[in-house]
C-alpha cells in the first residue's frame, strides 16, 4: 500500500484516517449463497485477497461455492482501521454500538459518511474491506471453488 492512499479525512469526522481505494481495484467476495453476482447486497464485505475470499466460501451455508470477482467503479474513501481502538474511538465520540456485531458496526461507519472500512491485515492472507454501497462494484467473473 502506498502512503499517499492513507490520508487525513476531509469532510468526514476529524481524527480518523481514510484509505483511498483507487477506481478499478480488483476485489473478491467469497460466498456459497445463491444470488446473482449483479445483485450483491449492501453492505457487503470484500477483499483484495482471493485467499481471504476463499475462506468465506466455507463460512456461508449455501451450495454455490464461488468467489465473485469485481472491480471498483470509482475511488472509495474507506475508514482506515488501524486497530480495535478505531472502533472504540467511534463508539466513544458518536455513541454508536461498535460491539462485535459486524452489521451494526457497518451501519455506524456508513452513517458517518465513509464508503466503508479497510482493515489492512485483518486476516493472515490479507485485508477485510466493508463497502456500504455495493453499487460501486462492477461484476467481472466467477471463480468456482471445489472443496
Amino acid at each position: 500500500m502506498r502512503y499517499s492512499q492513507i490520508i487525513e479525512a476531509s469532510r468526514l469526522p476529524r481524527g480518523f484516517r481514510i484509505y483511498r481505494m483507487p477506481a478499478k481495484t480488483t476485489v473478491y467476495h467469497g460466498t456459497s449463497a445463491s444470488f446473482s453476482p449483479y445483485d450483491i447486497e449492501s453492505p457487503c464485505w470484500v477483499s483484495t485477497s482471493k485467499a481471504v475470499a476463499k475462506w468465506f466460501v466455507a463460512y456461508d451455508s449455501g451450495n454455490e461455492k464461488r468467489i465473485i470477482e469485481y472491480i471498483t467503479t470509482r475511488t472509495l474513501r474507506l475508514l482506515y482501521v488501524e486497530s480495535r481502538n478505531t472502533f472504540k474511538d467511534i463508539e466513544d465520540r458518536f455513541g454508536f454500538d461498535m460491539s462485535n456485531d459486524p452489521r451494526s458496526m457497518a451501519q455506524s461507519v456508513c452513517q458517518l459518511g465513509y464508503d466503508g472500512w479497510y482493515i489492512e491485515d485483518n486476516y493472515i492472507e490479507g485485508d477485510d474491506t466493508l463497502l456500504c454501497d455495493a453499487s460501486v462494484l462492477k461484476f467481472k467473473c466467477i471463480h468456482e471453488v471445489s472443496e
